[in-house]
């Protein structure tokens, strides 16, 4: 339970701690939206000091980019982190972010790795990235053209696994390529057959998300449009990763 306030009372001699959990759509029943990321992200910090953990990785987002206009093509891992406002998942990973990084470098020991990801997808993929990747209709005109990165699950996890036996620290863009217009892996996925001008395809992208139980509004559809394609090249440096899968 990552908002268990004792969470970090299960730190006692582990080796590695793998932190995935984070609300994406809606939070878990039971539970207050409002900070959940952050609130979890400090309830784990906060025992790190007695309990030493040698190793944390995180997956975080190229969300943190933004997209806007002028994010440079590609963007490096020491580009200016620029959620998109009112977007409240990018906003989290930017926060959670900074608060392992200053738990670290205040301990001055243990590794942490970031991993800022592009869309994951596969079997366990969000269902509304589902449903938006299969529906019948696409963006027309620049909005779908846009290009983004998408990285399959498998090869998510095997570069976490590469984390944990190589002694690499930092943060890290988790890159795959090529880089796509939504339109592209619409079709790729069997969808985007119907075009639809942003003015009509907006209010359904919107209500979809809030169907979904978006968390806060579809603030990320100020991102459709710019290019969000990750530089990848400091991980495969480090791990000698690369995708093996098409998402």
């Amino acid at each position: 339970d990552i908002a268990d306030p004792e969470l970090a009372s299960y730190l006692q001699n582990v080796d590695a701690v793998i932190h995935l959990a984070f609300v994406v759509i809606a939070a878990p029943a039971g539970y207050d939206q409002p900070g959940l990321n952050v609130l979890a992200a400090r309830n784990l910090v906060k025992g790190i000091p007695a309990n030493p953990v040698p190793l944390l990785i995180h997956l975080s987002s190229a969300a943190v980019y933004g997209p806007w206009p002028d994010t440079p093509v590609p963007v490096t891992e020491q580009a200016v982190l620029r959620p998109l406002p009112g977007f409240l998942y990018a906003q989290d990973k930017v926060e959670v972010e900074q608060i392992l990084l200053r738990a670290y470098e205040s301990m001055n020991t243990g590794r942490l790795v970031i991993l800022r990801s592009p869309t994951i997808l596969g079997p366990h993929a969000q269902p509304y990235l589902k449903n938006m990747l299969h529906s019948p209709f696409r963006l027309a005109g620049q909005k779908g053209q846009a290009l983004s990165q998408c990285v399959h699950e498998l090869d998510v996890a095997e570069a976490i696994r590469r984390c944990v036996m190589q002694p690499v620290a930092g943060i890290y863009n988790l890159a795959a390529e090529p880089a796509r217009s939504l339109s592209e892996w619409q079709r790729r996925a069997g969808g985007g057959r119907v075009p639809l001008p942003w003015w009509l395809a907006s209010p359904g992208l919107a209500l979809g998300w809030r169907r979904a139980g978006g968390q806060g509004p579809a603030a990320w559809l100020q991102g459709l449009g710019n290019d969000l394609v990750l530089d990848g090249t400091a991980l495969y440096d480090a791990l000698d990763w690369q995708p093996q899968r098409l998402a």
